[in-house]
């Protein structure tokens, strides 16, 4: 599960993000709908992310990580991310 997490993270931030950026950017003369190819690319690499960070933290559960009472990546603090990314989207794609 730790190469998962790691080639997830790897494919992500290596390969998808810097791709939707060079679609935005280079191919959008020649896409006739590239903001929305963008948009599609960003969601997938940011969707896995998210289950790759979400391995990461349960691969990381039970392991004492910080000195702090709530560790900094514990599933709580995890929902929180996830729930302030979908607070994020859903004020940028529906608040015109």
């Amino acid at each position: 599960m730790i190469i998962a997490h790691g080639t997830i993270m790897g494919l992500c931030f290596g390969l998808l993000f810097p791709f939707g950026g060079i679609v935005i950017r280079f191919l959008s003369s020649f896409l006739p709908k590239a903001v929305k190819v963008h948009y599609m690319i960003q969601l997938l690499a940011f969707a896995l992310v998210l289950i790759a960070g979400g391995l990461g933290v349960y691969l990381s559960d039970g392991l004492q990580l910080s000195t702090f009472r709530i560790p900094p990546f514990s599933p709580r603090s995890f929902s929180r991310i996830l729930l302030r990314s979908v607070n994020w989207f859903s004020f940028s794609f529906w608040g015109d």
